[in-house]
C-alpha cells in the first residue's frame, strides 16, 4: 500500500502512497510497545515528509489509514 524510505532513518522519513494520492489519509507512529509517539493526518497528497529526529534511536511502526485500508511498515531510526 505504502512505501518508507530510508529506511533506517535518521532526520525524516517519506511516505508514498502506491497507486493512489494519500486522501484524507491518517499517518501514526507507534513505538514497539504500541504506543502512538506522532499522527498526522493530509487531505491529498501522494508523498509526504515526516521528520523523525525527535525520536530515539529504535525500531518503530509506521501505520497509513486511508478511507479504504490501513497498513503498517517497520522502520529504525539511528
Amino acid at each position: 500500500m505504502f512505501v518508507v524510505y530510508p529506511n533506517p532513518a535518521r532526520n525524516n522519513i517519506t511516505i508514498n502512497l502506491k497507486n493512489n494520492n494519500l486522501q484524507n489519509a491518517v499517518i501514526t507512529i507507534y513505538n514497539v510497545m504500541g504506543e502512538e509517539l506522532l499522527q498526522n493526518s493530509f487531505s491529498s497528497s501522494s508523498s509526504i515528509n515526516l521528520p523523525v529526529s525527535g525520536l530515539s534511536k529504535g525500531v518503530y511502526f509506521v501505520a497509513v489509514q486511508t478511507e479504504e485500508k490501513r497498513s503498517a511498515k517497520k522502520i529504525i531510526i539511528e
